[in-house]
């Protein structure tokens, strides 16, 4: 059984002139569980696009996303990012950083 399914995803944006610009068009995976993928290209083919729909940070246009046969509609626990550029909190000291997810799960002082 695949674990993630993408059927006919689409991804469009407003463009300047009205225009809607395609970021990505009618793309169609199975990820069964245990495999290991690449998502390759050229820069602005879509990739980082394609994978923050799955994570459930963008919306998508059309189609769908699945998760064990679960629409993915925003974020969830079940669903991990690792984000290509450093993203800390400047506010928040590192171990608070590190600590955030669990502060947001309500996770007690001592077991963080």
């Amino acid at each position: 059984m695949p674990t993630i399914k993408i059927k006919n995803l689409e991804k469009y944006y407003p463009g300047e002139n009205g225009e809607m610009t395609h970021a990505l068009t009618d793309i169609n995976m199975e990820i069964r569980d245990g495999e290991f993928v690449c998502i390759v290209g050229p820069s602005g083919c879509g990739k980082s696009t394609l994978l923050e729909i799955v994570a459930g940070l963008f919306e998508h246009t059309a189609g769908e996303v699945l998760l064990d046969d679960v629409p993915v509609k925003g974020t969830s626990r079940d669903i991990g990012v690792v984000f290509q550029d450093a993203s800390l909190y400047p506010w928040r000291t590192i171990k608070k950083n590190i600590a955030f997810g669990m502060d947001i799960a309500k996770v007690p002082k001592d077991e963080r």
